[in-house]
């Protein structure tokens, strides 16, 4: 997920959507004069990236990012030690100024009662205009109405590769017009996902062993 996030992102960035389609239509030219005359194409290094939640798909995001020259900051409702924040070379900011510094955000939260909804017109509100948001977590997460009037002030573009909540058709009917990149999240089809999920479960479990092997000979006065 974290490579898809970068992914996206870049994709964003340098417009690969609408190159794509000017070049299927011999229009690819054109395209590149126009580009250059407006100059509205961006590096990944001229951004800073805010990271909202900081498990481990965003610390290998964050990873990825400093190949790029990234800047990153980080938000979770808790705090890594300076040693983890060091490693992954990003730095700690409250949400709300987050979301004012960063122009591009990449959401990496669970969905729960206090994260359902939580990108809203208050979250959209607090980014700078013209940044971009990156949702490769749950779709949960965000308020379909809200990006909905963010687009239509000109505050964002929106890459989307989960299910929206409620009516996904309606809110593609409305955003239409609009530079997003809708995917369908394609991670679980990598066979490198399940192999690097089994070697955390197996790490996991050996780790707990010890735990349990003292347990038991506690609890029945046996080694397993």
């Amino acid at each position: 997920m974290a490579e898809q996030a970068v992914l996206l992102i870049l994709g964003m960035l340098r417009d690969v959507k609408n190159c794509d389609t000017a070049g299927r239509k011999g229009r690819q030219i054109t395209v590149k004069e126009n580009y250059m005359k407006e100059g509205n194409l961006s590096e990944l290094s001229d951004f800073t990236v805010g990271l909202v939640g900081f498990g481990d798909i965003a610390k290998c995001a964050a990873s990825l990012m400093t190949a790029f020259g990234v800047k990153t900051y980080y938000y979770d409702i808790f705090r890594a030690d300076r040693e983890v924040e060091k490693k992954y070379n990003t730095e700690y900011l409250p949400l709300d100024e987050l979301l004012g510094k960063c122009k591009i955000v990449s959401l990496h939260v669970p969905v729960t009662p206090e994260t359902k909804n939580m990108a809203n017109d208050d979250f959209f509100n607090k980014m700078q205009k013209g940044s971009y948001i990156v949702n490769t977590a749950r779709g949960e997460l965000l308020d379909s109405e809200a990006l909905v009037r963010a687009l239509e002030s000109g505050g964002t573009f929106y890459i989307f590769p989960k299910a929206l909540e409620g009516d996904a058709n309606a809110f593609c009917m409305k955003a239409k017009k609009y530079d997003l990149i809708l995917v369908p999240s394609d991670n679980f089809g990598c066979p490198g996902y399940f192999r690097m999920a089994y070697c955390i479960d197996t790490e996991k479990v050996l780790r707990s062993l010890p735990v349990l092997e003292k347990f038991v000979k506690e609890e029945y006065g046996a080694t397993s």
